[in-house]
């Protein structure tokens, strides 16, 4: 059985904000990339207006990017070192109880859902000290997700054993949050 807390670090990467954001970003990141290799031209107009004005409108804004981005880390860091604790969860192979922290007992039967989705990010580590920022969703008829804090390895391992049997009662999903794992994968939480 494997007991763990569930917390709300109020995570803005969730959010459809955090998500534009993140495209605009991007699209502004690869603009300035194809201008460091002359796509639209070594002469162009875009080249001339950026060089022109380079000191009154480029300059400002790109401070302004950079300031909120690290604004952005510095508000996600102090949200994952102090999450809100809900209460905890026990899963085992049968099923998954919630207890919040005023005591109030919620379980749910693997068999009684329609499958159950992972998102993992990281064990607790520097950047994540409290192990936030892993999803498990139930998904039945009222979908209900739980951040749930992985401290270390043996829980990890321990959440990946759970998984497995629990894939051959109901479909069990596993997604990564970092480009690292989406590429490498982790060994604990194989399905098969």
């Amino acid at each position: 059985m494997l007991k763990t807390q569930v917390v709300d670090s109020k995570n803005i990467r969730k959010t459809k904000v955090y998500k534009i954001i993140q495209i605009v970003l991007i699209l502004l990141l690869l603009f300035f990339f194809s201008l460091s290799f002359h796509i639209f031209g070594k002469n162009s107009e875009i080249e001339k207006f950026i060089q022109t004005n380079y000191q009154g409108v480029i300059q400002p804004i790109l401070m302004v990017i950079v300031v909120l981005v690290v604004l952005f880390s510095m508000i996600m860091r102090g949200r994952m070192k102090n999450p809100k604790i809900l209460g905890s969860v026990e899963i085992d192979e049968n099923e998954f109880k919630f207890t919040r922290v005023d005591d109030t007992i919620r379980s749910y039967r693997w068999s009684d859902l329609e499958g159950v989705d992972f998102e993992f990010f990281s064990t607790s580590n520097r950047n994540n000290q409290r192990g936030c920022l892993n999803y498990l969703t139930l998904k039945g008829s009222d979908s209900e997700m739980f951040e749930i804090t992985i401290e270390n390895s043996l829980i990890k391992s321990e959440l990946g054993e759970i998984l497995r049997v629990v894939n051959k009662k109901v479909p069990v999903t596993v997604r990564y949050s970092t480009l690292f794992k989406m590429i490498f994968r982790d060994n604990d939480f194989k399905l098969y």
